[in-house]
């Protein structure tokens, strides 16, 4: 079975600093139309779906066709640039179900993480495909891989017994999931702007039924198991966190230095 991606194109109320340094003028509608080796940095990650006999058709939300039109199986979700993450859900639900082809689930990626690899893509529709009864899935990179390739990248950590974790730009989430817990969905990506898994932890901790596996997170005993168990008594949602060794997937452009870090990446593994 084929599937349908979502590649998130948006932009923070305001522009982040580190994007008026690199754009002091306001060239650019937004970080993913920065040009890097020929392209921009949304057809580096478009490109590498494009690559996949796994995936279908790619729906883009937040810039339109007259922003930047890429040739192939690309559609432009009429949606605006600074809606949120559910607005954007509930925008390409409508779209999909308009034109037949309204999915269970939901396959979504950023559009600034050009270092990702197709292999990386098809092992996480893989693992869509074999768990279709989960409601969120977040892909994971541990601290290692990544700063092995991006020493000090200022990427935030899940700090576990078992595992130093850095989130990954691909996830899943479920239709249900979508219309149920909109709310948490955009809670989540707000604290997840804050670059760390603590904040989030803590807004977990709300739920009473999560907090047996939070103090054992807190005494530095919990496992990555343990924090998946929290979320799904917290949400009622089934979850899932595999975990990858691509580098790609766990740096996009949010910090001083990742446009060079990403940059140079690119040139020295896709070209």
């Amino acid at each position: 079975m084929k599937i349908p991606i979502l590649i998130f194109a948006g932009r923070d109320e305001e522009k982040r600093e580190f994007l008026k340094e690199l754009d002091p003028e306001g060239k650019y509608k937004a970080k993913m139309l920065f040009p890097m080796h020929g392209k921009t940095i949304i057809e580096w990650v478009v490109e590498e779906f494009q690559k996949s006999s796994m995936v279908e058709e790619i729906y883009i939300l937040g810039l339109t066709k007259e922003d930047i039109d890429i040739k192939g199986n690309v559609h432009y979700v009429p949606i605006g640039l600074k809606s949120t993450l559910t607005e954007k859900f509930n925008a390409c639900l409508d779209y999909l179900e308009h034109q037949g082809k309204f999915n269970d689930f939901v396959i979504f990626c950023s559009s600034d993480c050009p270092g990702i690899k197709v292999k990386t893509i098809e092992s996480f529709i893989n693992f869509v495909q074999e768990n279709t009864e989960l409601d969120f899935i977040i892909s994971l990179i541990t601290k290692e891989t990544i700063e092995e390739v991006f020493p000090d990248s200022g990427r935030g950590l899940a700090i576990l017994k078992d595992i130093n974790a850095i989130q990954g730009e691909l996830m899943m989430i479920s239709s249900k999931a979508i219309k149920k817990y909109g709310h948490v969905i955009d809670s989540f990506m707000r604290l997840r702007k804050k670059r760390s898994l603590g904040p989030f932890l803590r807004y977990v901790a709300r739920r009473p039924l999560a907090w047996s596996k939070l103090i054992k997170i807190a005494r530095g005993k919990g496992t990555l198991d343990d924090a998946i168990i929290a979320f799904r008594r917290a949400f009622r949602l089934n979850a899932a966190a595999p975990i990858y060794d691509d580098p790609g997937l766990g740096l996009d452009m949010d910090l001083p230095g990742d446009y060079e870090r990403l940059k140079d990446y690119v040139k020295k593994t896709k070209m």
